[in-house]
């Protein structure tokens, strides 16, 4: 049995409030973690492999109840100078941070757990509602946290159900979540709030674009520029929804042309082994009735193969280059 140091096995951070319990290798994943009952003094913090009572009494012995003891981390703790009177519980622990797949360091959770005590909202109208989950949702998006944003614009329209600006912004945090049906959705519901407001044009050309609706887009952007005809970034969206279109539509083109050659290959080889089979076998009976030694008979039936196969070849070709002239057809008959 080799002699493993504690330290090696488990690690504990320790501030004056918070405890966080680990297996070495393994931080993000934390035993125990949470906000003490009150004070200790971190330096002092002690801990030890320990016995405790596995539970209830055992079998009961001549001397009493026969106890039996499992082993586990016993972490002593100081409590510092005011919090010496007995805590209800050592500590509250952060099911929430556990389930994490990365766990917040224990300066994170100290951190947050220093904050500015909340307004009193007993009075709050609608609008200061509504005010107050927006703020914290453009504080969110300035960050990048476009989920979090998202639900902070959602419960700011509970509370203003008609601001046409919180749907825009909603809107757009869709976009960047890349849940274009969720956006369309609020730039729809935005322009029949406010019709003349050019923004709520350009989020519905957003999310038509991330929907493949490229006429439809083309056509949002359109509508935002005879609302504000001066700013040149409606040029470039339409732009760049064309050429996005014309991107699509030749990834398209090249996907049906691989599937068809593919297809013709398939086509081709079966045909070809059924070909090779059935000359082969005819070219052997010809042999045979011609009174053919047997090397002539394969020499003869190798020959028939190789015509036979040509001419399937030749066949497919032509195929091929039909196909193809159907496929410049239909592309010279859709409209400009």
């Amino acid at each position: 049995c080799k002699a493993v140091c504690l330290g090696d096995l488990f690690g504990i951070d320790v501030m004056e409030r918070h405890l966080k319990i680990f297996i070495r290798g393994d931080e993000n994943s934390p035993i125990m973690m949470g906000q003490l009952q009150g004070c200790c003094i971190p330096h002092e913090t002690r801990w030890e492999i320990s016995w405790a009572p596995r539970g209830d009494p055992g079998k009961k012995s001549v001397g009493g109840y026969l106890l039996q003891y499992n082993t586990c981390l016993q972490i002593t703790l100081t409590k510092a100078e005011g919090y010496q009177k007995p805590w209800s519980k050592i500590i509250d622990e952060n099911v929430h941070a556990l389930a994490r797949d990365a766990a917040p360091t224990v300066e994170q959770l100290s951190q947050q757990a220093i904050r500015e005590p909340s307004p009193d909202r007993t009075n709050w109208t609608p609008e200061q509602h509504a005010k107050e989950n927006k703020g914290k949702a453009d504080n969110c998006f300035k960050k990048h946290d476009w989920r979090d944003a998202a639900v902070y614009y959602t419960r700011a329209i509970q509370h203003t159900p008609t601001d046409d600006k919180l749907y825009s912004n909603r809107s757009a945090c869709y976009i960047k979540l890349k849940k274009f049906e969720k956006a369309l959705d609020d730039a729809n519901k935005c322009i029949s709030l406010n019709q003349s407001w050019p923004k709520a044009y350009f989020r519905q050309g957003q999310a038509l674009r991330g929907l493949r609706r490229w006429e439809d887009a083309i056509t949002a952007f359109a509508e935002g520029r005879f609302r504000d005809p001066r700013n040149a970034d409606w040029a470039k969206e339409i732009e760049k929804t064309e050429d996005e279109r014309d991107g699509w539509d030749e990834r398209l083109k090249e996907q049906r042309k691989l599937r068809h050659e593919a297809d013709v290959m398939t086509e081709l080889n079966e045909a070809t082994l059924v070909v090779e089979r059935d000359v082969a076998a005819a070219a052997s009976e010809q042999a045979r009735r011609q009174g053919m030694t047997a090397q002539e008979a394969r020499q003869l039936a190798m020959k028939s193969a190789e015509q036979a196969k040509k001419h399937v070849r030749e066949m497919v070709d032509q195929r091929r280059k039909a196909a193809s002239m159907v496929e410049d057809d239909r592309e010279a008959d859709e409209p400009p």
